[in-house]
Parts: structure tokens; sequence; C-alpha cells
């Protein structure tokens, strides 16, 4: 009987440089983990950062065309500056 998990995974084969095989053996066995997981992990991690990169590409791109404006940047600097008065280190 199949588990859940395992009729929503395939299987592919990848070819790989000795070398990298070899770093994924070593890394694999230190966190105790199987190949797949640790391959797994690689790419999910790789996904999140594209997904980060992406969004920061997007907010930077919206600033360029929504820049704060001069009213916006001395409010944001006022309240800064009442805010950090309140602190008893300054």
């Amino acid at each position: 009987m199949k588990s859940a998990v395992s009729s929503t995974v395939e299987k592919i084969a990848i070819s790989l440089p000795r070398e990298t095989l070899g770093r994924i053996e070593r890394l694999r066995k230190k966190n105790g983990l199987s190949r797949s997981a640790l391959i797994r992990q690689a790419i999910e991690r790789f996904f999140r950062e594209q997904d980060e990169a992406a969004r920061i590409l997007r907010y930077q791109e919206a600033y360029r065309k929504y820049p704060e404006t001069p009213e916006e940047i001395s409010a944001a600097e006022s309240a800064a500056t009442e805010s950090l008065s309140k602190e008893p280190w300054t």
C-alpha cells in the first residue's frame, strides 16, 4: 500500500560531478539525511531565495516608481526624532 506522501512524489535521475556527489554524501551523513532529503532541502532553499529575490526586486521597482515625497520624508524624520527623544539613552 502506498502512503499519501509517496503518491505525491516523483523520482528523477540527475548527473552530478563526482566532487559534488562527494560533498553531498559527506553533508548528508553528517546531518543524518538521505540523499533525497538533502537535495530536496537544498532545492527548497534555492526556491525560497529566488522568491525572496523576486519580492525585493518588485519592492525596489515600486519604490523607484513611487518614491517618498519630501513631505513623507520630513514626517518620518519628525516621528523618529520624537520617538527616539523619549528613550532614556538619548
